[in-house]
């Protein structure tokens, strides 16, 4: 996968009464520190780890102030809480934590994704009692993470055998007797899970998210619309509309989503696929929650295409040809001839699509479409120019990922370099970041470029309709997830 470099972040937290938490041992980036592995201290102590590349988080000037209610001064957990708070944004947790060994159960039951995959930023945490651990259990900060998590470099105070029990270490991944060993979890508090239902599709408003769903479940193919707030927690999430059919007979497919205004009343607008009557339907539901009608029926399958909307027409692609439909129904109207379109997206009056290895161009009132971009590889994801940038983004299936002008003229920049096995399942644009996901191997991750800072997080699946705001990252993957940035 991509370079992972440190985030910087801007966040203004409230305090919030904890419980103490205590950590215990018998021994208690912005450039990557090592690339060979060689476990046990890389500094120690206030002074060493203060020289780059290292760094102390500033933490000893700080270290008698309690952050998110743990002991103060030379404590593993109030460290950890430090750099989680003031290096990336996390703000205050609003329920206890406890000692470090129960870090890992706490945050998982209330939302915070917990696994076994470290990435930079996250904390790792060992249970009580593990080796060279002692009975409360011990938090680090995960400053990098090796290829194919062959190692990982840590950050850790209230480590005895170090000077003033502070420093950074190396650990190898399946090493034994290596004086600190591998963490039992990595604790991803910047990434919460909002609802337990994976999204199809989805798409964000101001204040919410609204995503289509599906599954087979004792014979029954069910298809959901769904929508919640930003800061949903599972359960809260509300179904706007639902079908169930007999597998068997008819399964029914939920897919790409878009919502409008129309005639004074949100409405979400959606695919509804019907494989085994080969029908492609456009329903609307409103926002509320209700009951769903049919716009209309698509010429061809539309399966997993896009469809977009401006306000006053939809437009989708289907297997033959990219379409256009007034947005309450009504004739069908044919804006482009292919049966490899894919990926649409509105700049004002002009429609951009994917057709194989190229971008394409073609204006919403109909006419001739333009080619914009001619690729070496197939575009896997493509993200359109837009009122506050002017340029478009792609991800290829060479697993490289792109940007130029809107009118393709400009040098083609490439932000990820191809990679043999790497796959580009989504991009956009979400504030200054642009962001895409990659998967590798099985190993998946949400990757957001910022004027030169690369942030990468890892997903448990690959990741759907990756997109944010000025404050989060959401996509789709095994559950819908939230990154706080």
């Amino acid at each position: 996968m991509s370079p992972t470099n440190k985030l910087s972040v801007r966040w203004l937290l409230t305090a919030v009464g904890l419980v103490a938490g205590l950590c215990g041992s018998t021994m208690a980036l912005d450039a990557p520190l090592v690339s060979a592995a060689t476990a046990g201290p890389l500094c120690e102590g206030y002074g060493a780890c203060s020289v780059a590349p290292f760094t102390t988080h500033n933490y000893q000037p700080v270290m008698s102030t309690s952050y998110w209610g743990m002991t103060t001064g030379v404590e593993c957990t109030n460290y950890v809480a430090y750099v989680e708070s003031s290096d990336y944004g996390v703000p205050t947790p609003n329920y206890a934590l406890g000692n470090a060994a129960n870090w890992a159960t706490a945050a998982k039951n209330n939302g915070v994704t917990v696994n076994q995959t470290p990435t930079v930023g996250a904390v790792a945490q060992w249970n009580a009692n593990d080796p060279d651990i002692g009975s409360d259990g011990h938090v680090a900060i995960v400053e990098q993470v090796g290829p194919n998590d062959s190692f990982i470099v840590i950050s850790q105070d209230n480590w005895s055998s170090d000077t003033d029990k502070y420093g950074w270490a190396l650990i190898l991944n399946g090493a034994s007797n290596q004086g600190e060993p591998w963490p039992d979890n990595f604790i991803h508090f910047r990434t919460t899970t909002l609802s337990n239902t994976p999204p199809d599709r989805l798409i964000q408003s101001t204040g919410n998210l609204y995503w289509t769903a599906d599954q087979t479940v004792n014979g029954v193919s069910q298809a959901d619309v769904f929508r919640a707030s930003k800061d949903n927690q599972p359960g809260q999430e509300r179904v706007l509309y639902q079908e169930s059919l007999p597998a068997t007979l008819a399964p029914v497919d939920f897919e790409a989503i878009t919502y409008a205004n129309s005639g004074g009343n949100w409405y979400g607008y959606f695919v509804a696929n019907y494989p085994r009557r080969n029908e492609s339907q456009i329903k609307r539901v409103p926002l509320t929650g209700g009951a769903a009608v049919v716009l209309g029926t698509s010429p061809a399958m539309i399966g997993n295409r896009d469809l977009v909307t401006d306000g006053a027409f939809l437009y989708w692609a289907d297997k033959n040809a990219i379409r256009k439909m007034p947005i309450a129904g009504g004739t069908v109207q044919t804006l482009a001839s292919g049966d490899s379109f894919a990926h649409l997206g509105l700049d004002g009056s002009a429609l951009y699509y994917s057709s194989g290895s190229s971008i394409l161009r073609v204006p919403t009132s109909g006419g001739g479409s333009t080619a914009v971009v001619s690729s070496s590889s197939a575009i896997t994801a493509m993200y359109p120019p837009s009122a506050t940038n002017g340029n478009i983004y792609w991800g290829q299936a060479d697993g490289s990922v792109w940007y130029t002008n809107s009118n393709g003229v400009s040098l083609h920049r490439a932000l990820q370099a191809p990679g043999a096995g790497v796959s580009v399942t989504s991009l956009s644009v979400a504030d200054n970041y642009i962001l895409w996901g990659n998967c590798l191997n099985g190993a998946c991750a949400v990757d957001g470029y910022d004027n030169g800072n690369l942030v990468s997080v890892s997903t448990s699946g690959p990741p759907v309709d990756v997109q944010g705001d000025a404050g989060a990252w959401y996509s789709g993957d095994s559950a819908l997830e939230k990154l706080t940035i």
